[in-house]
């Protein structure tokens, strides 16, 4: 039961990054995901062989699918190529959509005691700054200013909930009170620093900062030593 709830909680997600320039697009489809050939929760990312269509196509099995699916390579056989995702973020996907689907859960399941983890994977270029940290402008934030805001708000919502239910109940209300406190690293080349390191090595390339230091107590915890602490009470600080 405990490795079906850890496999339940991990969710895995593609986001089709648009291109500014219109260069030539891979094809692809996305369809409803396919599990020992039965439909499942989710959809599924294929991108297509055929050399001379751009971008979205038609639906799985349709003609334009069937145009676009051409020979592959130097084999004999065609073969696309597809990926199971429990969602799939297309080109006109917001930043909004992004963490409602994908993050919010996690966030409000850090305030129930779960830890929580979500990270960004791709090559360079495809979007993971964006995602995670945001572009120019509110609406474009990204994962990370998100997460603390509906951290305080949701705090605040439970606070304002608890406190009906008492009155509702006529008892007096003691409160579910909480604190917020935040660090900020980088894992880079294997190293762990603080990105919140406010000393003169900060002027230089982050490989010269101050290393964070891990270790493991008896009981499996990680401490990471050097990595500073700062309490918070609002999403500005």
């Amino acid at each position: 039961e405990e490795e079906q709830a850890i496999k339940w909680r991990i969710a895995t997600y593609a986001r089709l990054k648009p291109d500014p320039e219109e260069e030539v697009c891979v094809p692809y489809t996305v369809h409803p995901r396919q599990l020992d050939d039965r439909p499942t929760q989710g959809r599924a990312l294929e991108l297509l062989s055929g050399p001379k269509i751009k971008g979205a196509v038609g639906s799985y099995g349709s003609p334009e699918w069937e145009l676009a699916s051409g020979w592959h390579g130097r084999g004999a056989s065609r073969a696309n190529m597809s990926w199971q995702f429990d969602e799939i973020f297309g080109l006109d996907s917001s930043q909004d959509q992004v963490f409602d689907v994908a993050a919010r859960d996690v966030v409000h399941g850090a305030l129930d005691g779960y830890n929580g983890t979500l990270f960004a994977y791709g090559q360079t270029g495809s979007g993971k700054t964006y995602t995670i940290q945001g572009g120019d402008g509110y609406s474009k934030r990204g994962i990370i200013p998100r997460a603390i805001q509906a951290v305080f708000e949701e705090a605040a919502r439970r606070g304002t909930a608890e406190q009906k239910q008492a009155a509702a109940e006529g008892i007096m209300w003691s409160g579910t009170s909480y604190k917020v406190s935040v660090s900020f690293c980088e894992i880079y080349n294997e190293g762990v620093y603080d990105l919140l390191e406010t000393g003169a090595s900060r002027n230089g390339p982050i490989e010269t900062w101050p290393k964070v230091d891990m270790q493991e107590d008896a009981d499996g915890m990680l401490h990471m030593q050097g990595l500073r602490t700062f309490r918070a009470a609002d999403p500005e600080e």
